[in-house]
């Protein structure tokens, strides 16, 4: 099929195609799809997952709203295309192969054909709306004659982004995909007058492009709905066919994927940094032969002047222009205090402007927008440190354990045959799961940091509630649900380093993240089985997410089991166990006397502690806190009463009451 007799080349038709029906081409139905919501001007870059569904009680639905929302504060929307994760080392699946085109500029050229820089940055030359336009069309005619016919073509202000759908009964090789996007944007780039039209970092696996019938907004004031253009599902490619069309064979890339790891076997100990900026590193590091241990790590990295990984040449305590904004009066320096290396910025326009400075970490992590363990990384790599503590075998059978588990958690749902229970309990955790997983994948960066052999690996309740949009009450819930049924392990701090312990709560408070646990994760395909039996003993007792407490946790496995699940007792003042004591009292009362007892029986009750009255709000806070525990302790339900419930206890009221399950289940055998 022509699709080219389809598309005008100079009007191109937006097609009505919804960003769910866009979206259904790459993901299945249910699975966790992530997006990446990025301010066009100021580069601030938020993060939002969700299972992908339509229904309107469900999380795309409401995402969609976000997504809006955002767009108003000069937010462009984005998916990452294939599927997993949103890094290169959580990608588990290709769903497709892709080219970026941008018409929009061009790096600007000297008379001797260099590219012309102001410092680091390089000086593009912008093209009008009408040379745009021009290129758009000869692209199209370029794809015209190309062998395999795309199956999504989206436009966006200044180009296309092509998709070509990678069948999923086929053989994929993730690592086949980077090798096979730059041979892709290779042979397309011949066909461009200049090559940079192609967009090289679109080669990457993890890679993000905009969702259609959202706006380009570069420019504020000349908006552009991004919109797809051409949409074909019927056919879908394998690697070898979108090879073969380029004229390579897919046995090509992978002799290339072995020579590139024979030759990054070849030690070079200045691969990738000049021999002078070798020399100039401090000699806690420079040509160590000693490995490294993770304790001295950050000592050391905090050590390095970074003025020469920076390439800043200036003196300490002088001023220069900041990397992080457009400084137009030297407001930077770089001091050094003790044996650290300290950036400072004292303009109120930058946001490195804080009273604590930023050593060499902090700055990776702002310049990559990663995390701490990640701008680790990238330190010992660019420094070719020598690292005892990375055992490079253990950490890779981490990694495929997780990416397992990933797969078993997203495929847990069509086994509902097999675990009923595991699968009726776990019906709203899955983004704590995806999360918790995710977190843990980015975090194998030592097998000092393990227990047992496996991994471990910390995070904030705060932080995990942040991450995946929900309350820190509910997360607190949803994270000892998860310990309970063994797909989480919670390990105590007498059980680590304390090292390691010390590290963690400086890195912790340094990002505002007190409260941390320490985890680990068990390979799931062990373990589910267990967690089945689990969640079946707690729908034999009546389960509920609002319920989870210590007490009910007790009540159902033990005090012992509930120990290793809440490892820190909250203390009850006084004030609080009286009035806790007193409203299950008070309920138990009601319902021997009339059969059912209501929340605002319970609030405007007058409790009274050395002759103070409790205020409403406070009976009331403590009511929900105590009510689980209750309804458990004593087979009682909290129910919205009906005509049969009016008619039995010869009331008149439609509210929620708390009476006997024995009740409920007689009038239930009655109907």
């Amino acid at each position: 099929m022509d699709i080219f007799a389809q598309i005008d080349l100079h009007t191109r038709t937006t097609l009505n195609i919804t960003d769910y029906d866009f979206l259904r081409a790459f993901k299945n139905e249910g699975e966790r799809t992530f997006f990446r919501l990025i301010q066009e001007q100021k580069g601030i870059v938020k993060s939002e997952d969700c299972i992908l569904t339509d229904k309107d009680n469900d999380e795309y639905p409401f995402l969609q709203e976000v997504f809006q929302r955002y767009q108003r504060k000069g937010y462009a929307v984005y998916f990452v295309v294939n599927s997993g994760g949103t890094k290169q080392e959580t990608i588990t699946r290709i769903n497709a192969h892709f080219l970026d085109f941008d018409y929009g500029k061009i790096s600007k050229y000297d008379g001797n054909g260099k590219i012309i820089k102001e410092g680091k940055k390089t000086v593009y030359e912008y093209r009008t709306a009408a040379e745009i336009e021009n290129y758009k069309i000869e692209c199209l005619k370029t794809l015209k004659n190309f062998t395999l016919p795309p199956n999504i073509i989206v436009e966006t202000k200044n180009g296309f982004h092509i998709y070509w759908l990678i069948d999923q009964q086929s053989k994929k090789d993730l690592l086949i995909f980077t090798p096979l996007q730059v041979e892709l944007m290779n042979y397309f780039k011949q066909y461009e007058s200049y090559p940079e039209h192609v967009d090289a970092s679109a080669k990457s696996i993890e890679r993000v492009l905009r969702i259609p019938n959202y706006y380009h907004l570069k420019d504020p004031n000349e908006p552009f709905l991004v919109k797809c253009i051409h949409f074909d599902t019927s056919r879908r490619y394998i690697q070898e066919e979108l090879a073969s069309a380029i004229g390579i064979s897919i046995a090509d890339l992978e002799n290339y994927l072995t020579a590139e790891k024979q030759r990054k076997n070849i030690k070079n100990p200045t691969k990738g940094h000049p021999i002078s900026q070798i020399e100039i590193v401090p000699n806690a590091i420079s040509h160590k032969k000693a490995p490294i241990g993770y304790t001295d790590i950050i000592t050391i990295f905090r050590s390095i002047d970074m003025r020469h990984y920076l390439g800043i040449n200036c003196e300490l305590n002088q001023n220069f222009k900041c990397i992080f904004h457009d400084d137009k009066h030297p407001s930077a320096q770089i001091n050094l205090k003790g044996n650290s290396y300290k950036y400072f910025c004292y303009s109120s326009n930058c946001l490195c402007n804080t009273n604590k400075g930023m050593d060499i970490i902090d700055i990776v992590m702002m310049q990559k927008n990663c995390s701490t363990s990640d701008a680790i990384k990238h330190l010992i790599e660019y420094y070719n440190l020598s690292v005892s503590f990375l055992d490079i075998g253990w950490a890779q059978k981490q990694k495929e354990k997780y990416h397992k588990n990933i797969n078993i958690i997203n495929s847990l749902q069509k086994y509902r045959e097999k675990y009923p229970y595991l699968n009726r309990v776990l019906r709203y955790a899955y983004p704590y799961i995806q999360t918790i997983l995710s977190i843990a994948l980015d975090n194998i960066i030592s097998n000092l940091f393990k227990v047992g052999g496996e991994a471990l690996f910390f995070f904030s309740n705060r932080y995990l509630a942040k991450k995946s949009k929900k309350t820190l009450d509910r997360t607190n819930k949803y994270i000892n649900l998860l310990c309970v049924l063994g797909l989480l392990v919670k390990v105590p701090y007498n059980n680590i380093n304390k090292k390691i312990v010390e590290k963690t709560k400086e890195i912790s408070k340094k990002n505002k993240e007190e409260g941390i646990c320490f985890y680990t994760i068990p390979d799931y395909a062990l373990v589910l089985d267990i967690a089945e039996e689990r969640a079946k003993t707690l729908i034999t007792y009546r389960f509920s997410i609002k319920g989870m407490s210590r007490t009910y946790i007790a009540n159902v496995f033990g005090q012992d089991f509930a120990d290793q699940i809440y490892h820190v007792r909250i203390k009850k003042s006084n004030k609080n166990h009286f009035v806790q004591e007193y409203i299950e009292h008070f309920i138990l009362k009601q319902i021997h006397q009339f059969g059912y007892c209501t929340k605002d029986m319970v609030i405007n009750q007058p409790i009274i502690i050395n002759g103070v009255y409790i205020k409403k709000y406070t009976k009331d806070f403590e009511f929900r806190r105590i009510l689980p525990d209750i309804l458990q302790k004593y087979c009682l339900v909290y129910i919205k009463a009906n005509k049969e419930i009016n008619k039995k206890l010869g009331i008149d009221t439609y509210k929620y009451i708390i009476v006997k399950e024995e009740l409920i289940s007689m009038l239930r055998q009655k109907v």
